[in-house]
């Protein structure tokens, strides 16, 4: 049976990519760097804030200036994280049908631990997260399984009856690594091209998919469990 669902943020649950790239381009300009379209901001996120600010700056900035930017572009963004994000159309609706079939809900994002408590506690105040983890320090970000395996033990459930849910190919590592079965999103930062290598359980169209296809394979779990 399906007992878990970790979601990921960005791309998957909240629409953040205003506010972020809005923030990007601030700490870019403020550091004398061109600001960046919207769509090549798209291609960097979900990979920290890092790794976003590294892949946006000229190739032979020093790591001193990246880091330097870096901070810049988490204050800025702390003060306008939530000035545009929303949750996508009908995850408001599936989070509370999950929690209403009894399936545990959590978090899991590489943006920072306190945003990303911050916003699905806003955005989400119905839930009862078991947990909403983000980027910490001295835990290595997604990919690295250790969150999501921190989160099925907080669960308290077995691998096997755990999903992990998320738009990217980071997600999708994510999951595997934890060694848990993944749903790719399609309504967010990403193509299907770019995940289906992944071979994940769903394409999910929309939110509405992940319910249908969670209540028909607890309802074929449970054909087999008692046929035997």
């Amino acid at each position: 049976m399906i007992k878990g669902v970790i979601f990921d943020l960005d791309g998957t649950t909240i629409n953040s990519l205003n506010d972020i790239a809005y923030s990007v381009n601030i700490a870019l300009s403020d550091f004398g760097y061109e600001t960046k379209d919207t769509e090549l901001v798209r291609k960097y996120m979900g990979t920290g804030f890092r790794n976003l600010v590294k892949g946006l700056l000229p190739d032979d900035v020093d790591e001193e200036i990246i880091d330097k930017v870096t901070a810049h572009y988490s204050d800025v963004y702390g003060k306008h994280y939530m000035d545009k994000t929303v949750a996508y159309d009908g995850i408001y609706e599936l989070m509370n049908s999950l929690q209403k079939m009894n399936i545990k809900i959590a978090a899991n994002s590489n943006k920072k631990n306190e945003f990303t408590a911050n916003i699905m506690h806003k955005l989400f105040p119905q839930i009862n997260f078991v947990a909403t983890i983000g980027a910490r320090d001295n835990v290595p970000n997604k990919p690295d399984p250790t969150s999501a395996i921190e989160i099925i033990q907080k669960m308290g459930l077995e691998k096997d009856e755990v999903l992990y849910i998320g738009d990217s190919e980071v997600d999708m590592m994510t999951g595997i690594n934890a060694g848990i079965k993944v749903i790719a999103c399609l309504w967010g930062f990403r193509t299907k091209k770019d995940v289906e290598k992944y071979n994940p359980v769903l394409f999910a169209q929309k939110p509405y998919d992940i319910e249908r296809f969670i209540k028909e394979e607890n309802r074929w779990r449970k054909y087999l469990y008692q046929s035997n």
